[in-house]
């Protein structure tokens, strides 16, 4: 199975757990689906939380709930919350790709001098000596050497860097520091994961298993986005079989 296939269904399993330790955590009532009341209880008490499901920065209450809300019954079921979550991934994917070409593209302009749409190790140089923070963000501190660093930028050894290598560099060092981000995260899922487990073993004020529906009993209809990737993991695999 090729590592595409792989890191898409590692993916979306995570955030299936990820939508299902929110609900648990929210549904205090154990009723098997959120009100407005559990939600609110919920984001107002953690701020991350908020951060995560984009409810801050002075997002208007009416318009989160609609967008969970997909069938308008007033309540969240676990396969809308989940919907929901995977939604939001992909938009801060799609703002971050976009962030990133667009930054590339100043630091790019910056050093092309000679506006010949690619830069030399002399163009690339003279930048880095002149911005300390062009430096710091590209990871050109500490004692790294020129030569890895060009190498790792020149991928495909022509002597020259391109905007394109430019946006592959910067997408590979930010996404090492998005890791980190994500290594942290999973290990607190992990964490409420054992904590829920535990208090389900000792039945100390956990709901029952039933209460929160697995993927296959949930009401309503399917995670779309899950959906999606589903079909994206099918697709590959049926292309791989064809190689």
């Amino acid at each position: 199975m090729s590592s595409s296939i792989v890191n898409l269904q590692a993916r979306l399993d995570f955030l299936i757990t990820r939508g299902k330790t929110i609900f648990r955590a929210a549904d205090r009532q154990n009723n098997g689906w959120l009100s407005k009341t559990d939600m609110k209880k919920a984001l107002h008490e953690d701020d991350a939380l908020r951060v995560e499901l984009r409810t801050s920065h002075g997002r208007k209450w009416a318009d989160f709930w609609d967008e969970l809300d997909l069938n308008g019954d007033g309540k969240i079921q676990i396969d809308e919350l989940v919907d929901y979550i995977t939604k939001t991934q992909v938009e801060a994917a799609n703002e971050l790709t976009t962030e990133l070409q667009d930054r590339a593209g100043e630091i790019f302009r910056q050093a092309d001098k000679d506006n010949s749409g690619s830069l030399t190790k002399s163009e690339l140089k003279n930048l880095l000596h002149a911005d300390y923070d062009i430096r710091d963000e590209l990871r050109t501190t500490h004692g790294r050497g020129w030569k890895d660093f060009f190498q790792e930028l020149d991928t495909d050894g022509d002597g020259t860097i391109s905007l394109e290598e430019l946006v592959e560099y910067i997408g590979k060092t930010r996404s090492a520091a998005i890791e980190k981000v994500v290594a942290f995260v999973e290990q607190k899922q992990d964490a409420a994961d054992d904590v829920w487990e535990a208090a389900q073993s000792a039945g100390e004020g956990a709901a029952d298993a039933a209460a929160v529906p697995d993927e296959e009993e949930a009401t309503g209809p399917k995670c779309e986005n899950c959906v999606r990737l589903e079909a994206r993991i099918a697709e590959l695999e049926a292309e791989l079989a064809t190689k």
